[in-house]
């Protein structure tokens, strides 16, 4: 893979969180009145709308204030807008959406979606205050590749790395497959045009890193991505 810029690297990276719920749980929902939705369609997403808007309030704004205070924000270095049911929260050095929706399998669940993306610095994801505003809110990292990788070259790496401490799973037409390290609490997930990283629990941004950290010396295509976050 050629040598990339970082702020590439990080423009292409995305961590990720989910949360479900009941829909009657949420704070506009009025027993007796409302209805539990039982498909997704236009009328149900307007519905779920409508009454998740308070959470989704409260959420964000809470968010924005801790992010505002702990890194010393100034008013025009950060923006929080709000169009029920997304909320977006623009900083100088990332960007965090907020969105609600509801569950397609299960209607009466609703399930908000907290993404941050729009990175351009490295600094941010090892500042203390930042993980420490962020922690429990992600369980997965997402980085999206411009060139494919062979995913067979992938497993042969590790499968020809002598050290203990690391397995690889995959499916016999090799389209994906799963890297297991020893001591971190997850795995790796690599595709032709993405790398994954999956969490068991919710943590915050550094412990991602842990993962990379982990992956050094195994042979991998993404030196360019491990140079970038020295």
């Amino acid at each position: 893979m050629p040598q990339r810029e970082l702020t590439d690297i990080l423009g292409s990276s995305s961590f990720e969180g989910t949360v479900s719920g009941q829909v009657k749980q949420l704070s506009g929902f009025k027993k007796g009145i409302h209805r539990v939705p039982e498909m997704v369609n236009d009328t149900t997403n307007r519905f779920l709308a409508k009454i998740c808007e308070t959470d989704l309030v409260e959420m964000s704004e809470s968010l924005y204030q801790r992010l505002r205070a702990g890194l010393n924000y100034k008013r025009r270095d950060l923006n929080l807008s709000i169009e029920s049911p997304v909320a977006l929260l623009s900083g100088k050095e990332f960007t965090f959406e907020i969105l609600y929706g509801l569950a397609s399998k299960a209607p009466s669940t609703y399930q908000m979606i907290t993404t941050l993306s729009g990175l351009n610095h490295v600094g941010i994801l090892k500042s203390t205050v930042f993980n420490e505003i962020c922690h429990g809110l992600f369980s997965r990292f997402s980085y999206g590749l411009t060139d494919a990788v062979q995913i067979e070259e992938v497993i042969d790496a590790i499968e020809a790395y002598s050290k203990p401490g690391i397995r690889v799973e995959y499916p016999s037409d090799c389209r994906e497959c799963f890297v297991f390290l020893e001591g971190f609490s997850g795995h790796i997930q690599f595709t032709r045009f993405s790398l994954d990283i999956l969490l068991c629990t919710k943590s915050s941004p550094k412990t991602f890193l842990g993962g990379f950290e982990s992956l050094r010396g195994v042979g991998m295509p993404f030196e360019d991505l491990f140079q970038a976050l020295e």
